[in-house]
């Protein structure tokens, strides 16, 4: 349709009743041998504005800018009546066939329900009408034009629109015009009569509501969601403004309503999601299309709301309570404590969101700090699941990346975004990794304990394409090769990893540590499961099963300091234990001890971690042009001795005192003291054969 920018008449009917009124002040008399003719013009306009028409020709400069001209409306034009002049006045006399139905004169006064009430289908079946359909009239749509010879000569005529495209929701009111009519001064008549009524045309409204799913949670309503809207215009989509915002909708709530939708294919592009961790969704078109009667239609079924939904991923990572001190084999934690030389099992558990396919980027890098480290053994030790919704294993998902270790950067990384058609085709909801690294002799006792980082990088913004939107319109859309054609956000979640260190301080009763005074200890720990005992030991009356830990000797200060800083033997750290000295050596004249000294490591402790969030913008060919980090909180950990982390501790070695009292000293083998002893038992020895031989010999006498 061919648009035109000026201001509507409102309907004919109106502006012909007031200019026949005017008829009777005019100067001139009717000149009866003149043709008459009626032209319309016929307008699309669903809008409130308008002015009084006159009949003229110009009356077409004041049609608002936002109208149409319209073919298809059919109008049907009745005469029902003459125009004659009795007693000086103008009158209009009912023509003969209606005349005993509406009576004998028509008011020009009438009022479009007064028409439709006097001239039923019963009164207009007895008149002939004369009926034009507008159409392109010299290069003109809209356009039905009367001619005197379609006409019945000059007289009260009754114009009705008997029919319309299905698009036009409301055709214009049945009207009168006098053919002639007088002009709006009432100085001279009009022969040639032009209207420009309206019609109105069915439009339609959508509703679109805003959801987001985090992980694999229920989605809820979210705002701040951003849309273009766009109408596609011999095969080109363009941003229709008619819908309000310049054809840019933003959702201060969950949901908006788009209105002034005329017929035609529509749809909804995404530009803003709510939020850097919803993905925005801007390569999936919303398309529907409204009929001409005004019904909304989407994928064959008749409906009048899009939901749509942005999908936020999760990342959580968890380490494994050391046994002994484990609840369960399912007792993860978000910090645990070890002992350096044990592996240590971490899990992590990743969300896919439902929308995975289209992702560019999905990758899980984790990030250890010194303190741990992944040997051969470790590296083998990777088991990757897959699930379902329903939390079900899925098997034989045709996946084909599989965690990488790099030592240099102590981190390894599972970079799935090749294989997010994979993952979307299994209808993975939660991926699953467990593997171990090692607590090394770089751990740091107690302070900020041993902290790995999981990492999700993951596609947040995914924008139209040129083929999408190969006309630019979009604002949000990149212009440019330069601009971003997709953009990644990073969450994280971290763990840590406890140690700490273990104190003997050793005294001498009466001496003074040194060189050559100490003593030396085999140090055992009680059994986790499914340990084998090194031996059992007696402590009191309980016989308990130990694994050997180490051999320590003290030093010239008589202590044993056993952590990560200390160098040599003691160049370790434990967990939260029960832990027996057994002395195996000690200072000569100093007794050994009697029994196991138990050493209880039972430090508790909580923990804050500082996040960040990177945010990546990639070009089309997926370089990087563009980082930016943004961080929270900060990373904060504190030690209580109480199990209600109330009574806060400074120094986090647990220190035992051991000491060793002196033997008991018996006199040297052979010294003086035994002499006399000696003599004495010789003499008695010689007593004792000079009585017996004389014994003897008085016997034989």
């Amino acid at each position: 349709m061919k648009r035109l920018r000026k201001v509507l008449a409102i309907l004919l009917m109106a502006t012909m009743v007031l200019s026949s009124m005017t008829a009777f002040a005019a100067e001139t008399t009717i000149d009866t041998s003149k043709n008459v003719s009626l032209t319309i013009y016929t307008y699309s306009y669903n809008g409130s504005e308008g002015v009084e028409g006159t009949g003229v020709i110009g009356d077409k400069n004041k049609v608002p800018e936002d109208a149409d001209l319209i073919n298809g409306v059919k109008f049907a034009v009745y005469k029902i009546a003459e125009i004659n002049q009795k007693n000086g006045e103008l009158v209009y006399d009912t023509v003969a066939e209606i005349a005993g139905d509406v009576g004998s004169t028509i008011s020009g006064a009438m009022t479009p329900v007064d028409i439709e009430s006097k001239f039923t289908s019963s009164v207009l079946n007895k008149l002939t009408p004369v009926e034009k359909t507008s159409a392109t009239v010299d290069g003109t749509d809209g356009i039905a034009k009367f001619t005197n010879s379609d006409l019945k000569g000059q007289g009260l005529y009754l114009v009705m629109a008997v029919d319309a495209p299905a698009s036009i929701s409301g055709v214009v009111a049945p009207f009168l015009v006098s053919l002639p009519m007088t002009n709006t001064e009432g100085t001279e008549w009009i022969y040639d009569v032009y209207a420009f009524p309206k019609n109105e045309t069915a439009k339609a409204t959508i509703t679109l509501r805003k959801f987001g799913k985090t992980g694999n949670g229920n989605a809820v309503g979210v705002t701040g969601a951003k849309f273009v809207v766009q109408k596609k215009n011999n095969d080109k989509w363009e941003i229709y403004t008619e819908a309000g915002n310049k054809g840019v909708v933003s959702m201060s709530g969950t949901s908006v309503r788009i209105s002034n939708l005329e017929a035609g294919e529509y749809r909804v592009i995404e530009t803003n999601a709510p939020g850097n961790d919803y993905i925005m969704d801007g390569v999936t078109a919303r398309e529907f299309s409204v009929e001409v009667d005004g019904t909304v239609m989407m994928n064959g079924e008749a409906k009048s709301t899009i939901s749509v939904i942005n999908y936020k991923p999760q990342v959580e990572k968890e380490v494994l309570v050391k046994y002994g001190n484990r609840a369960s084999d399912s007792d993860w934690k978000e910090a645990v404590d070890y002992s350096v030389g044990d592996r240590v099992p971490f899990k992590i558990t990743s969300t896919v969101p439902e929308n995975i396919a289209d992702l560019k980027h999905y990758i899980l890098t984790d990030v250890m700090s010194k303190g741990l480290t992944m040997d051969s053994t470790d590296q083998q030790s990777f088991e990757v699941s897959y699930f379902n919704a329903a939390n079900a294993k899925i098997s034989n998902v045709n996946v084909t990346a599989v965690p990488t270790y790099d030592a240099a950067k102590n981190q390894w990384v599972f970079d799935l975004s090749k294989d997010v058609k994979a993952l979307s085709d299994s209808n993975v909801a939660t991926i699953q990794v467990i593997f171990t690294a090692t607590l090394n002799t770089d751990a740091v006792t107690a302070g900020a304990g041993n902290p790995n980082t999981i990492t999700l990088e993951y596609t947040n913004k995914l924008y139209p394409t040129l083929a999408q939107d190969p006309n630019r319109e979009n604002p949000n859309t990149p212009k440019e090769d330069a601009d971003p054609a997709e953009e990644t956000n990073s969450i994280q979640d971290k763990v840590n990893v406890y140690t700490f260190g273990l104190e003997v301080v050793k005294t001498f009763e009466g001496s003074a540590p040194g060189a050559s005074i100490n003593a030396s200890f085999d140090l055992y720990r009680t059994l986790g499961p499914k340990e084998t005992k090194d031996t059992t030991l007696k402590v009191g009356t309980n016989n308990v099963d130990v694994k050997k830990v180490g051999s320590y000797t003290t030093d010239e200060t008589g202590k044993i300091t056993i952590n990560t800083s200390k160098a040599g033997d003691a160049d370790k750290a434990f967990s939260n234990a029960s832990y027996y000295f057994v002395e195996t050596k000690t200072a000569p004249g100093y007794n050994m001890l009697k029994e196991p000294v138990a050493a209880r490591i039972q430090i508790y402790y909580s923990q804050t971690f500082r996040t960040v969030t990177t945010a990546k913008s990639y070009d089309k060919d997926g370089n990087v042009i563009k980082t930016s980090e943004t961080s929270k909180g900060e990373n904060t950990v504190t030690y209580y001795r109480d199990a209600d982390k109330t009574l806060e501790l400074t120094a986090t070695t647990t220190t035992i005192n051991i000491a060793n009292k002196k033997g008991f000293t018996l006199p040297t083998t052979g010294g003086t003291g035994t002499i006399m002893f000696t003599i004495i038992g010789l003499v008695f020895m010689a007593a004792a054969v000079i009585v017996f031989f004389g014994a003897k010999k008085k016997h034989h006498a």
